[in-house]
């Protein structure tokens, strides 16, 4: 009789090792180079088996308490399942993916570079405008405004605020802003500058529009001459 490592099939003589349990041994007969042979190997998990152990007979992974096979290897079960942005590390385990950061009990997008006060982090290292807001000149977020009066700028979103020198008025417009006494008699065009009521003329001693002495002849100026200049400093009456 021949010794149990020595397996004999088909006329051929196939040494098998002694510590090669036969249950986990495959053979099959092949024609190699017109010759019957008996081709064996060894039984084996053809995945990676981390996380379980291979059972050579099944030729498959059976897994730790806890874990599952997906197809490829033995991965872990969270149970409820995580949430957006995480993933499951261990049994009942969660955790942020890479770029999320743990707030508030959620993972929310994390930005290395902080973002602006009009920004968020959108993505992980990636800000956008806040609801309201426009990409505008130099990847600044500019404020959106359906429509801002003449003389006025958009500050916020449809938040207009009047331009310098313009203050808003009952009427919802920006008017120019003049001294009261020193504009007398004048109508206010722009800011602190005045042009003079008809019947009236500058002082510039006084630089007020004083009326025009009756029978005294009016020379011809320029619209100018009537004009309390914005290089004057009307505020302080010099």
């Amino acid at each position: 009789m021949l010794p149990r490592h020595l397996l004999l099939s088909v006329g051929l003589l196939i040494v098998v090792p002694f510590s090669v349990d036969a249950s986990l041994v495959t053979c099959s007969v092949q024609l190699v180079d017109g010759k019957v042979q008996k081709i064996c190997r060894r039984l084996s998990c053809p995945v990676n088996c981390s996380n379980g152990v291979c059972h050579m007979q099944l030729q498959r992974c059976i897994c730790n308490e806890g874990y599952e096979f997906n197809g490829e290897s033995c991965v872990p079960v969270c149970e409820p399942v995580c949430g957006v942005s995480e993933q499951c590390t261990a049994p009942n385990v969660c955790v942020c993916e890479e770029g999320y950061a743990l707030v508030d009990s959620k993972c929310e997008p994390y930005c290395k570079t902080p973002c602006q006060d009009t920004q968020y982090c959108a993505a992980p290292n990636n800000c956008a405008c806040l609801a309201g807001y426009n990409n505008g000149t130099n990847n600044v977020c500019e404020p959106i405004c359906a429509v801002c009066v003449e003389h006025a700028h958009c500050i916020g979103p449809n938040v207009c605020e009047c331009d310098e020198g313009y203050s808003l008025q009952d009427d919802g417009k920006c008017a120019p802003i003049c001294d009261a006494e020193l504009c007398a008699n004048a109508d206010c065009v722009e800011p602190y500058k005045c042009n003079c009521h008809a019947g009236y003329a500058l002082n510039f001693d006084t630089f007020k529009c004083e009326p025009i002495k009756e029978g005294e002849e009016e020379e011809e100026e320029d619209d100018d001459e009537n004009t309390i200049s914005p290089l004057i400093d009307i505020r302080s009456g010099i």
